[in-house]
């Protein structure tokens, strides 16, 4: 009887598993979003639209995402609507699965509460499968079985694998799963070192993990995998060759050693021990490393380059995107963060440094990212701390360790519990109250739900109507349609969705969207493409984003533009008869020539922060000016971990008029339009037509200029100016 109860009570365990498991994933079904407009949507119509197009990441498109990262953030576009739905539902899935999987490891029920909890949360604020990739991730690595000398190196080459392909998705979560892999596997080298045991083990599972990294990025970053494959096949067969002709070599010495030793002969020189390294397999090894390296630094579809470049746009983003809101809610964010460091610090001295290190690295890039910009990017931040606490909890080995860990959980959630119920928290304009209603829903979205998991065809037609109607609002007129026919175009600065809705053809700047010319190495490439390939005719309109003038998005790119490119006789104005989405879109066609001669002499100056500084600019000319803010070495320190707060330069205007836009440290050098920065969109329509009208005054002429900053301690003293005037023709 006991027997059948004890078996009843274990089913029924294990039937609410399914219950929940089955319900979270109805509940929270990730169904691909269609094309819509505006600076997200079309971005997210960049990213999908790139690899269809077999543009190289990297080189022919710069950016935080890679090949794959439509399937992370892309719009649903006809051809890739399923592959989209399945991998995003496959990740849903696997991140229910490893989790479920995790709780059944853990010993205690308030160890599976603390880890239950986190990963509600993280579905309760909309994570998409960026997070959950990287949580997911996370959660495998705290698996005991992962470093057990039977599996570790099969485990280094699965994880590593799957981590390559995550850098082709989204930069941060390729940085997130690489560099919390290989942390491990350094933690776990450094104990072999201490304890000196298996540490030849250890060296081959950390390099395992790099080679699949590599290979696996490698492979999948050309347009033409199979061309990678066919590379790789050789840097494989190159090594094999060497492998088995040293093993056979060694195999021979070795069988004639024998035989000279039956006949009591002197035996022939041994291989020193060094060199045996580099026989048989261990050749193998070590010859496929290097033909590997050799291989994709010569590639044309760059890994390098696609690394380098993500990390400019990346690291950019902290200083140029940067929104500074209340010290208060930076403080309490982290004090998270330091005491969950202090757990981590006595985790690691429970045996467990690699996996602390991989939760602090993880830690510091969801800090990063939800406050550079201290909007709801904070709630990346706060939404993963508790299931970053409960992965410690699960590690704990001592009590203390435990019940400080509980608290910290508790007060991560605590912080959850401000965001959702305190009006404006923080001065933030967020009401997350309603984020629980979905653990409550009607029986109509359950059979909603269902209903579109088994009929994805009936979902891709839904999207496809919704994308239609969204991009109803950037239809261009029949004329303009007309003009561009064949034509190839850019967009500039933001509304790529005009392609979608408007069958363009789209020959893209690397940079797609101006605001991420967050540095001179960016907006120069953007510059190249325009030089080297220049487009028929650019679509632009006159807006940005941050309190930044347009302007000064890509200061190279946009003079090269100004100059070289006019307002379409055709279309002489603003397009006529366009939806209000654009309708202040200018077409601007090729000039037959510049209209900017080579630069006067340039003037050269230096002046401290909140100094105004006078300009006196000719009538038909024009002035831009190199601005060159250094970083003190404590600011250089301070934007590798934090966020830069903006830096702003106000401008007086002949009139009087003062107005403050704010600048970018890291590509201002490049020579902003200094001297006539137009206010609205009709000064700005009024500044292109001057510039083909002889005797006509550019509008928004600037009397002059100062700059200021939030922290002197981040910045130099002093800011170097270089004026250059171009005499503009009459």
């Amino acid at each position: 009887m006991n027997k059948n109860l004890k078996l009843l009570k274990i089913g029924l365990y294990y039937i609410i598993i399914a219950v929940v498991v089955i319900y979270l994933f109805l509940i929270f079904l990730p169904l691909p979003p269609g094309i819509s407009v505006g600076l997200g949507g079309s971005w997210n119509y960049g990213i999908s639209r790139a690899p269809l197009d077999k543009l190289i990441f990297g080189r022919d498109i710069i950016f935080t995402y890679g090949p794959f990262g439509y399937l992370v953030h892309g719009a649903a576009l006809e051809k890739n609507f399923f592959l989209i739905a399945f991998f995003q539902i496959g990740v849903h899935l696997a991140y229910l699965g490893v989790t479920v999987a995790k709780l059944f490891q853990l010993k205690t029920n308030l160890q599976r509460l603390a880890l239950a909890i986190g990963v509600l949360f993280t579905y309760l604020i909309g994570f998409l499968s960026a997070y959950r990739i990287i949580f997911t991730f996370l959660i495998l690595l705290s698996w005991d079985n992962i470093l057990n000398k039977k599996f570790i190196r099969w485990w280094s080459l699965g994880l590593g694998a799957i981590a390559g392909f995550c850098l082709l998705t989204k930069f941060t979560v390729g940085v997130s799963t690489v560099g919390a892999l290989v942390l491990l596997l350094l933690g776990n080298l450094y104990n072999s070192l201490r304890s000196q045991s298996a540490v030849g083990l250890s060296i081959l599972a950390l390099v395992d993990a790099i080679i699949a990294v590599t290979s696996v990025a490698f492979l999948f970053l050309n347009p033409d995998p199979l061309s990678s494959l066919h590379q790789l096949l050789i840097c494989a067969a190159i090594a094999g060759a060497f492998g088995a002709t040293t093993w056979l070599l060694q195999r021979r010495q070795s069988l004639k050693q024998l035989s000279q030793v039956a006949e009591e002969e002197a035996p022939p020189t041994k291989f020193p021990n060094w060199a045996k390294r580099f026989i048989g397999w261990q050749g193998f090894y070590w010859v496929y490393s290097l033909s590997l390296l050799i291989t994709v630094l010569a590639s044309e579809a760059s890994l390098l380059a696609f690394i380098k470049t993500s990390l400019e746009v990346s690291s950019g983003y902290s200083s140029a995107m940067s929104i500074v809101a209340s010290p208060w809610e930076v403080g309490s964010g982290a004090l998270g963060v330091i005491i969950v460091l202090a757990l981590l610090t006595i985790l690691a001295r429970e045996n467990s440094l690699g996996f602390s290190l991989s939760l602090a690295f993880v830690l510091w890039v969801t800090f990063k990212h939800g406050f550079v910009r201290q909007d709801a990017h904070v709630l990346i931040f706060v939404f993963s701390l508790p299931l970053i606490v409960s992965l410690i909890i699960a590690k704990a080995r001592s009590m203390r360790l435990a019940k400080f860990a509980y608290l910290v959980h508790a007060y991560a959630l605590a912080m959850i519990m401000v965001y959702c119920f305190v009006p404006k928290p923080f001065g933030q304009l967020l009401s997350l109250g309603h984020i629980f209603n979905i653990l409550n829903p009607k029986p109509a979205v359950f059979v909603s739900r269902t209903s579109s998991l088994l009929n994805l065809n009936q979902v891709k037609e839904r999207t496809t109507a919704a994308s239609e109607t969204n991009l109803a609002a950037v239809k261009l007129p029949d004329n303009v349609i007309a003009l561009l026919a064949d034509k190839t175009i850019d967009i500039i600065p933001i509304e790529t969705s005009l392609v979608a809705a408007n069958n363009l053809n789209w020959k893209p700047r690397p940079v797609f969207q101006s605001y991420v010319a967050y540095k001179t190495s960016l907006d120069n490439a953007n510059l190249n493409s325009l030089v080297t390939q220049p487009r028929d005719y650019l679509l632009y309109q006159f807006t940005t984003i941050d309190g930044k003038h347009p302007f000064f998005d890509e200061p190279a790119t946009f003079f090269h533009m100004m100059c070289t490119y006019q307002l379409s006789p055709a279309i002489p104005g603003f397009v006529q008869d366009a939806p209000p989405t654009i309708a202040q879109l200018m077409i601007l066609e090729q000039r037959q020539s510049s209209i900017c001669p080579t630069g006067l002499a340039e003037e050269k100056i230096t002046i401290p922060w909140e100094a105004t500084q006078a300009l006196v600019t000719k009538d038909s000319s024009l002035t831009r000016a190199a601005v060159k803010i250094k970083y003190s070495l404590f600011g250089k320190i301070y934007k590798t971990l934090f966020r830069s707060p903006p830096v702003s330069m106000k401008v007086t205007y002949e009139d009087g008029l003062e107005l403050g836009y704010r600048i970018i440290p890291e590509n201002a050098d490049n020579g902003i339009v200094i001297s006539h920065l137009p206010r609205d969109v009709n000064e700005v329509l009024s500044f292109f037509q001057s510039l083909d009208s002889a005797n006509s005054q550019l509008t928004g002429k600037v009397k002059s200029v100062n700059f200021s900053n939030q922290n002197s301690l981040l910045y130099s003293s002093k800011i170097e100016l270089t004026f250059t005037s171009y005499n503009l023709p009459s």
